[in-house]
């Protein structure tokens, strides 16, 4: 099996594998487009995405939960789940939607205007 991503359900962006980041992206902070937050009904995870359906530690060395296996996955960036009052999960929630770029076949600059609007958001 190859790559595959869901969509954040705020900004809509997919949930990027650390493979995909660009040295542009990666010098703009876009490890924080691989920081995923995974909400299911009795289940919290915050870590990294590696693009294949796992999400691992902060030091990359162990899984702590599979993801977009389900129908039932509420995904955001990390980034996004702090910026909407960190919810937890509810029925109300929307299911994360598959993503097209897969999280790793990308159009960088997309995702540099998406860093580029973050940086702004946290300036006001």
């Amino acid at each position: 099996m190859g790559f595959f991503s869901g969509n954040c359900v705020h900004c809509k962006h997919s949930i990027l594998s650390d493979n995909a980041l660009t040295q542009a992206l990666f010098d703009n902070g876009g490890v924080a487009l691989t920081r995923i937050v995974l909400l299911r009904e009795n289940l919290f995870v915050i870590g990294m995405y590696d693009g294949y359906g796992r999400i691992y530690d902060e030091n990359h060395s162990t899984i702590v939960e599979e993801v977009f296996y389900y129908d039932e996955d509420t995904v955001f960036h990390e980034h996004c789940w702090k910026k909407v009052g960190c919810p937890m999960w509810s029925e109300e929630l929307p299911i994360s939607s598959s993503s097209e770029d897969q999280g790793f076949f990308i159009e960088e600059h997309k995702y540099l205007n998406l860093l580029n609007q973050w940086k702004e958001e946290n300036l006001k």
